[in-house]
């Protein structure tokens, strides 16, 4: 699977909520075969000045461009 993200990439899941940060990919294995039978991003980010991590699927995530954020209401003048 091709990773979409890379460490470091600011993300925010497709259904909305706070800004996350990748950190990593992590392989699950199936317990069986030893095959890989999912990757996933871990993600960290801060709530309530409390470190957060998560696991989310990369086909969940969307990155965040900073420059449409910045300029959503129009370029300043």
């Amino acid at each position: 699977m091709e990773e979409k993200f890379s460490p470091g990439d600011v993300v925010k899941l497709k259904s909305g909520g706070p800004n996350i940060t990748v950190d990593s990919y992590v392989r699950a294995f199936c317990d069986t075969t030893d095959q890989i039978r999912q990757t996933v991003c871990k993600c960290i980010w801060f709530a309530n000045n409390e470190r957060k991590e998560g696991y989310f699927s990369q086909d969940t995530l969307l990155k965040v461009d900073f420059v449409k954020t910045l300029y959503s209401d129009g370029i300043p003048s």
